[in-house]
Parts: C-alpha cells; structure tokens; sequence
C-alpha cells in the first residue's frame, strides 16, 4: 500500500485541517465548507471519503462530551432524513461534481439563509427535519458540506446544544455516507491511511478552539452559525462561477 500524500502535501493537509477543527469545535458545523475547497487543491483524492473518515476524531469527541446537551427531540427524523439522502446520493455521486454543482448547493444555502434571516426561525417539525435531514445527507454524501441545512433547523437554540446534536448527528451521518464508499472501492487502504494521518491536526485544532466556544455560548450562538452559513454558501458560488470560466 502506498501512502497517497506527498510530505508537502500532508503539511499543507494538517494547517488546513487545524483551520477546519477550530471551525467545526466553535460552532459544530463548517470544517467542510473550509476544508473541501482546499483540499481540492491540495489532492482532490481526500474528497470526500478520507475527509470524513478524518474528521470522525472530532465529532467523536465532541459528541461524547457533550452528551447530555444533545437534543434527543427529533433526532429519529433527522437521522432517517440523513440515511435517505445518502441512499438518494450513492448512484449520483460521480455525476453531482463541478461547478453546476456547487452553484446548486450554493443557492440552496443561500437561500435558507435568507429565508431565516427574514423571519425568526420557528421550532423545526418533523417533517422539517426530515427533510432537511435529507439535504444534509445527500449535500454530504456528494460534496461533504451536509452541515449548514441542520445547523439552520437548530439555530434557535444555544451553543453548546447546537454543537452537541450537530456533532452526534454528522458522526452518524459519517458512517452512512462512508458505508457505500467502502462497498464501492472508494475507500481503500490507502484512503484509510491518508484520512488516519489527519486525525492529530484535528485533536489540536479542537483543544485551540475551546476558549473561543466559550465566547460564542448564548445569544451569540444564532449570528455566528448564520454567518458561517452565509460564506459557505458563497464559498461554493464562487466556486462554482471559477469552474465554469
């Protein structure tokens, strides 16, 4: 087996994985948004199997502690919504890459963003989750940025909640998505060891972050997801205007 990154390359990996962890502890949400563009150009291969496998050390811990701030209420619905948009993705992910792509999820995002920016954001039913469930899963199946459609459900409540629910359901998520990528042949040893060589950057990157989730507990929690949010969705527009010029 041999090991897929170059020793620049799994430099640049661990700065920008350490980026993408501080992101990700402080809010529970967004290391995909930073981290899919980069490692695109870093080495497209990490995209978005070793990522995820990688990025299951955070959420693992965050998930364990904060344990007792899950919010347990509709999780069922959120998971269901998850594991039918990763089934919806599994046949269309070589096709659902590129520009096209990332302008419709951009604009999706975008668009949930305006829409709780215009009204205060109502208490998600069921069928809401499910379906925005369903969105995460098949935006993190085909482009690993499922995050930013639950994180909006969730964004009336507090931050250590927010961090705690988002964190145990992208861990579940995770291993949804990776299930098919490993019965598919896209996850190989070698996509294993490169995802495994991450995982300190992470463990650091989450240990920095923590001061600076203290400071976005309470009433800052709601503004910062939505700006998170807001730049990720302009994130993959521009993205997606650069591919197709």
């Amino acid at each position: 087996m041999e090991f897929p990154l170059t020793t620049t390359e799994l430099f640049l990996g661990w700065g920008a994985v350490l980026l993408g962890a501080v992101v990700q502890a402080t809010s529970g949400l967004g290391a995909g948004l930073v981290l899919v563009p980069l490692f695109m150009l870093i080495h497209p291969m990490m995209v978005p199997g070793p990522l995820i496998l990688s990025a299951m050390s955070i959420l693992v811990v965050m998930a364990l502690r904060g344990r007792r701030q899950v919010i347990v209420e509709g999780m069922p619905a959120l998971i269901l919504g998850v594991a039918v948009g990763a089934a919806a993705a599994y046949p269309a992910i070589d096709l659902m890459r590129g520009a096209a792509t990332d302008l419709l999820f951009g604009a999706m995002l975008l668009g949930a963003v305006a829409i709780s920016l215009a009204a205060r954001a109502p208490a998600p039913t069921r069928r809401g989750l499910v379906a925005a469930g369903a969105l995460s899963g098949f935006m993190g199946a085909t482009a690993a940025v499922g995050g930013p459609m639950v994180a909006l459900a969730y964004q009336g409540r507090g931050g250590p909640e927010v961090r705690a629910t988002l964190s145990t359901l992208a861990l579940i998520a995770s291993v949804v998505i990776l299930v098919p990528h490993v019965v598919a042949g896209r996850l190989g040893g070698s996509e294993v060891a490169a995802g495994l060589a991450l995982v300190p950057a992470w463990m650091v990157g989450y240990v920095a972050a923590q001061p600076l989730a203290r400071r976005l507990d309470g009433r800052r929690s709601r503004p910062f997801l939505l700006i998170l949010c807001g730049l990720g969705a302009a994130g993959l527009l521009a993205r997606g205007v650069m591919g197709m010029l």
